[in-house]
């Protein structure tokens, strides 16, 4: 049975259900779940111009990877390519068919104790933004007019009550994961910013990511977070990321 996800921006400017952003089909398979993400609303498809990445999850949603059509800057250090992804890199494929596939970020969530009655703790890597982009005076490599496909930066410019505030604030809203145990996680973000590639290039190492932790509110007996407004039903699955 397919699934599929539509995300509108809504405005009070918008008719119905808003200006439409992108849509999503969920692909279940026997050890994982996957999501192929496009910029059509009618043809959601790996064949089709408008394919950007896909969403790829365990068995236990646990455990995600996410996949983009397009490569991450030169810098950027890439897990290596999977056995099942050479195979698949060595067949001729045909020419419809978007064959990049780029592992750009990773994100996993801890068990939690309290089950689904309390937060999860989460960690994410973002293998296309570098460690260095926070720090100051760092910056994102490439720019949204490179990197962003123009039907998608059109959409967003054209968001006139999208606030600039909330692009600058670095507590950014959305959430991460832990991709590995608490002892690999750390070892591989321990060793600095620069690491070097099976080449012997120098690579940045990947931005890290965290959930804010909640406050438990005992007045309201929920967990909260403080999203200056912008949220307004606390609910368990609220979360902020820092880096």
């Amino acid at each position: 049975m397919l699934i599929f996800y539509f995300i509108y921006f809504e405005s009070a400017v918008l008719v119905e259900n808003g200006k439409f952003l992108l849509s999503a089909k969920r692909i279940r398979r026997t050890t994982c779940t996957e999501y192929v993400i496009s910029m059509d609303a009618e043809n959601i498809s790996r064949s089709s111009s408008t394919y950007i990445g896909k969403l790829r999850s365990n068995f236990l949603g646990t455990k995600f990877i996410v996949y983009d059509t397009q490569p991450p800057y030169n810098g950027a250090l890439v897990p290596p390519v999977g056995r099942s992804s050479r195979r698949f890199n060595s067949k001729k494929v045909s020419p419809k068919v978007p064959s990049g596939s780029y592992n750009i970020a990773q994100v996993s969530y801890e068990l939690n104790v309290l089950g689904t009655r309390g937060p999860r703790r989460m960690n994410c890597i973002m293998h296309s933004i570098p460690a260095s982009s926070v720090e100051p005076g760092g910056v994102v490599p490439g720019q949204p007019d490179q990197i962003m496909p123009r039907a998608l930066e059109d959409s967003f410019r054209s968001m006139s009550s999208f606030s600039k505030s909330s692009i600058m604030d670095r507590s950014t809203d959305f959430s991460s994961s832990r991709y590995f145990s608490s002892s690999r996680f750390l070892s591989d973000i321990a060793g600095g910013v620069i690491s070097r590639d099976e080449d012997g290039e120098s690579k940045e190492r990947p931005l890290v990511l965290r959930n804010k932790v909640p406050r438990w509110h005992e007045q309201l007996q929920c967990w909260c977070l403080n999203f200056r407004g912008r949220v307004t039903i606390a609910s368990v699955k609220n979360f902020q990321l820092i880096a």
